[in-house]
C-alpha cells in the first residue's frame, strides 16, 4: 500500500540572481528596464570587456495557505492535518559568481532555503541546489555551452503542463513555483547535464545540437526514480532582419519506476517546423512570434501487469509571442500540444494542451507588477477505448513589488493551483484526485553586489 507523504509548502523566491530551482518563483517574461529603476538599477556594463561579477540574494517572506485540502469522489485523505489551513515562512539566500566576457564566460551559483508550515509537527524543511555553466567560441563561427547542476529537494512536485515554448528568451511553466504543485515531504536528490553546440553556417543559417541528461531519485526508496536523455537538432535560416524559418527533430528516451515497482520505458520522437518573426514599430514598441507544427510519436507500454507495447503519433503544435507595449511592459502568451509523463502519480501517457498568458511592467520607478496565468488538459493514450478521462490544470498568480532602495525591495502575491482527475481511480493510491489552494505572501528581497560591476538581480 503506497504511503501517503505530508503535505507541504514549498517557498517561493521572488527575486534572485539564481536559475530556476526548486524555490524559484513562477516564470514570467521580466518586466523590461525601466529607465532609473530603483531596486536593481544599474547600469549595463560593457559587454566585450573581461569582468567578474559576485552577488548576494536574501529573501525572507512568509504568508498563508487556505483550503489546502484534498477533494474527490468519497476519498477522504489519510492524515487529518491536510484537512487545515494554515501559515507559512521560509528563507532563502544565493551566491552568484560570473567571470568573463560576452563571448567567453563561466558562472557558479548556489542556493539553499528552509521553510515551515503551521499546520505540520514535523518541523521546517531545508533544500538547496547548486550549479556551474560555461560557454565559450568554438572558431569564429561555432559556440559551445555546457551545464551542470545538482538539487536536494524536499518536495514531491505534481507538473501536469505539457513543457511550453520559451516566451521569447524565458524559461519555464506555470507550475515552476512549487508553492502550487509541491504536495508532499518526500526528500530526493536531481541532477541534470546539458551540452550545445550552436554553428553558424552562412549569414543566414545556423545548426544547432543538443544533448541533456536529468535523473531523480528518491532517498526512501526506489518508487518514483526516473532519468531521462533527450537530444535535438534544429536548423535556422533568416529571411531579412525581421522574419525566419526554424525546423528541428527532439528524442525523449526515459524510464521511471512505476509505485507497483515496475520500470516504465517512454520515448517520444518529435518532428517540427515553423515560422519565426520579430517586427520592432518603435524604440519601445515591438513584437516577437514563434509557431511551430508537426507530429510526435510516442512508444510505451500500456498500464497494467500486461505492460503491452503502446505505440501512436499524435500530432504535435507549439507557439509563444510576446508584445513590448511601451517603455516597461510585456505581454506574453504560448501554447503547447505535446506529451507528457506525471512520474510517481500515474504510470499512463497524456496527451496535453497547455496555455499560459503573463503580463509585467513597470507602474513607477519603484512599483513593479507581474500577473500571470495558464490552463492545462490532458488525456490519457490507453489500448482500450473505455475510460478516457481528463487531468485538468488551473493557475494563477498576481505580485506586486515595491523598491525601497536599490538593494532592497518589499512584495506581496497571491496565488491560485488547480488540478482536477475526472477519474478519481487514475492516479496510483493515496494521490489526491483533485487539489485546490489560494496563497498570499508578503516578504523582503535582499540584493547585495559584493564584487564587480554587476548586471542587476534579473540578469
Amino acid at each position: 500500500m503506497h504511503r501517503f507523504f505530508p503535505l507541504l509548502v514549498a517557498s517561493t523566491v521572488v527575486v534572485t540572481a539564481l536559475p530556476a530551482s526548486s524555490a524559484a518563483q513562477m516564470q514570467t517574461p521580466p518586466p523590461r528596464d525601466y529607465p532609473n529603476s530603483i531596486f536593481g538599477g544599474v547600469a549595463r556594463p560593457d559587454q566585450d570587456r573581461l569582468r567578474q561579477e559576485l552577488d548576494l540574494t536574501v529573501n525572507l517572506h512568509g504568508g498563508y495557505d487556505d483550503t489546502v485540502r484534498p477533494e474527490g469522489a468519497g476519498v477522504a485523505p489519510v492524515d487529518v492535518r491536510l484537512q487545515d489551513s494554515g501559515y507559512t515562512g521560509s528563507a532563502s539566500a544565493g551566491l552568484r559568481y560570473w567571470r568573463g566576457r560576452n563571448d567567453r564566460w563561466f558562472s557558479l551559483q548556489g542556493q539553499g532555503y528552509v521553510n515551515g508550515y503551521s499546520s505540520l509537527d514535523i518541523g521546517p524543511s531545508s533544500g538547496g541546489t547548486f550549479g556551474a555553466q560555461a560557454q565559450t567560441a568554438v572558431g569564429r563561427r561555432g559556440t559551445l555551452t555546457v551545464g551542470q547542476r545538482v538539487s536536494s529537494d524536499p518536495f514531491f512536485s505534481f507538473n501536469s503542463f505539457s513543457p511550453l515554448e520559451p516566451i521569447v528568451g524565458v524559461d519555464g511553466t506555470p507550475e515552476s513555483d512549487p508553492t502550487r504543485p509541491g504536495l508532499f515531504g518526500r526528500r530526493s536528490w536531481t541532477t541534470s547535464s546539458s551540452a550545445t553546440w550552436a554553428q553558424r553556417l552562412g549569414r543566414r543559417d545556423t545548426a544547432r545540437f543538443s544533448y541533456g541528461f536529468s535523473q531523480r531519485q528518491f532517498v526512501d526508496d526506489d518508487r518514483g526514480n526516473n532519468h531521462a536523455h533527450r537530444a535535438s537538432a534544429s536548423y535556422h535560416r533568416r529571411f531579412g532582419r525581421e522574419g525566419g524559418l526554424r525546423v528541428s527533430y527532439q528524442l525523449a528516451d526515459s524510464e521511471f519506476a512505476d509505485y507497483d515497482e515496475l520500470v516504465r520505458p517512454a520515448r517520444r520522437h518529435t518532428i517540427e517546423g515553423g515560422p519565426e518573426l520579430t517586427k520592432r514599430f518603435s524604440r519601445t514598441r515591438s513584437i516577437s512570434f514563434s509557431a511551430g507544427a508537426g507530429a510526435m510519436r510516442v512508444e510505451t507500454v500500456s498500464r497494467g501487469e500486461d505492460r503491452a507495447p503502446l505505440e501512436y503519433w499524435v500530432p504535435f503544435g507549439q507557439g509563444a509571442v510576446r508584445i513590448d507595449i511601451a517603455r516597461s511592459w510585456a505581454l506574453g502568451a504560448n501554447y503547447r500540444r505535446g506529451v507528457t509523463l506525471h512520474e510517481g502519480v500515474t504510470s499512463e501517457t497524456f496527451v496535453t494542451d497547455s496555455a499560459n498568458m503573463t503580463l509585467s511592467g513597470y507602474l513607477t520607478r519603484r512599483v513593479d507588477v507581474a500577473l500571470s496565468g495558464g490552463y492545462s488538459v490532458g488525456q490519457p493514450r490507453r489500448t482500450d477505448e473505455g475510460g478516457r478521462q481528463d487531468l485538468k490544470t488551473y493557475v494563477a498568480s498576481a505580485q506586486v513589488r515595491f523598491a525601497l532602495a536599490r538593494h532592497a525591495a518589499i512584495f506581496t502575491e497571491y496565488s491560485y493551483y488547480r488540478y482536477q482527475f475526472a477519474d478519481p481511480f487514475g492516479p496510483t493510491v493515496g494521490f489526491p484526485p483533485s487539489f485546490d489552494r489560494n496563497a498570499v505572501r508578503v516578504g523582503l528581497s535582499l540584493w547585495v553586489p559584493l564584487s564587480g560591476r554587476s548586471r542587476g538581480p534579473r540578469q
